[in-house]
């Protein structure tokens, strides 16, 4: 063997160690950043867990207190005393603009919306809201009541706004079909 050939088997040999280097390197590097990423995302997932902990007796709270503001409307119908009706009908259109921030700041992007298209009809003056919107304000928060069982947690249910109605109209099965159609013929906004 000559010279120039033993030097081209030295560079060949030196070329193949360094190709094997240059390949290795950067599944080294790129495991290091893997690792590194996991490791950041495990953290970020603690801390998002930690704080949706934190936040849910706080949701738990606002919700709670959107039901008694909800009973507070349904009571409205019922009082005669025109002054204390529009004291009670102040009270509770404090409650829902309370419950308006804490919908924008807990809930998920269904319920925002859909508590949205409640507080329209619950702005209408009195002489615009009649039995129609009355009617489909009703079927609303049913919905609105699931969307905030959603956001507590309990997603997977089987509970539906139908369920609800049950619970606050006492004939419901009875009523539904005349109740929906009374909420179809409200003012659409």
């Amino acid at each position: 063997m000559s010279i120039g050939e033993v030097v081209t088997v030295i560079i060949m040999v030196f070329g193949f160690l360094i190709l094997g280097l240059i390949k290795k390197t950067p599944d080294h590097v790129l495991n290091r950043s893997l690792e590194s990423f996991k490791s950041d995302l495990q953290k970020e997932l603690v801390n998002f867990r930690i704080s949706g902990e934190n936040l849910h007796p706080a949701k738990i709270e606002e919700y709670m207190h959107f039901t008694k503001v909800f009973t507070q409307l349904m009571e409205l119908s019922k009082l005669k005393d025109p002054e204390k009706q529009v004291e009670e009908q102040k009270k509770v259109y404090d409650g829902l603009t309370r419950f308006g921030f804490s919908a924008i700041l807990f809930g998920s992007d269904e319920t925002v919306k859909k508590y949205v298209e409640i507080r329209k009809y619950t702005t209408l003056p009195s002489d615009k809201l009649g039995e129609n919107e009355k009617a489909l304000m009703l079927l609303l928060m049913s919905e609105l009541i699931i969307l905030m069982r959603n956001d507590l947690g309990n997603s997977n249910s089987n509970v539906s706004s139908d369920d609800f109605m049950q619970i606050v109209i006492k004939d419901w099965e009875i009523s539904k079909e005349e109740f929906k159609r009374k909420a179809g013929n409200a003012i659409k906004l």
